[in-house]
Formats: C-alpha cells, sequence, structure tokens
C-alpha cells in the first residue's frame, strides 16, 4: 500500500503569526503604498518616472516575498520573490532609457 501524506494544514498558528510579523514591516508597507500613490500621479501627468516608481512597488513585493520563501521554506516564495525582482529591474531599466530621451529633447 502507498504512504500517505500528510495534509497541509489549514489553520494559522503561532509560527504563521511570528512569520506575518517579521515580513509585514510597517516600513515596507509604507514603501508600497507610497510607490503606488507615486506611479499613479506620475502616470496621470504623462511623466515616465511611473516606471521607476512600479519598479520599486516591485523591489518591495520581491522584498516581502523573499523572507517569505525562507521562513516557510516553500520555493514558490522565492520563484515570487525573483519574478517581482526581475520585473523591477526591467522597469527600472525602462524608467532609465526614458528619462535619457526625456532629457535629449
Amino acid at each position: 500500500m502507498m504512504k500517505q501524506t500528510p495534509r497541509p494544514r489549514s489553520y494559522k498558528d503561532e509560527r504563521d503569526e511570528m512569520i506575518d510579523r517579521e515580513t509585514n514591516g510597517a516600513a515596507l508597507d509604507a514603501i508600497i503604498t507610497g510607490a503606488e500613490v507615486l506611479a499613479i500621479v506620475c502616470w496621470r501627468r504623462k511623466n515616465p518616472a511611473w516606471k521607476g516608481a512600479l519598479a520599486l512597488l516591485f523591489f518591495a513585493l520581491a522584498g516581502k516575498f523573499w523572507p517569505m520563501g525562507e521562513a516557510y521554506e516553500e520555493k514558490a516564495y522565492r520563484k515570487a520573490g525573483v519574478v517581482c525582482g526581475s520585473i523591477g529591474a526591467a522597469l527600472l531599466a525602462a524608467c532609465g532609457r526614458a528619462m535619457k530621451r526625456r532629457e535629449e529633447k
């Protein structure tokens, strides 16, 4: 007979609450909120800096996912952190190119 794997937990215990406290810092949440507002304002004014603000947002999200992956030892969180970081890097490069073109005009 095949050995059955244990079912994943569907409740939060003390360890989950501790991980949430460590990964959900107030400063990181403030950075995420500020980046969202800045991106919207820049986009509405047609300023290419909106890409830089979104890059900051994605870097903050990567900073939020990575420690969760370390704490839970889950590859999905780490992959999400790497993807968010990569998107942030691409947006930052696009912002730099757009700002350079804007200066040349």
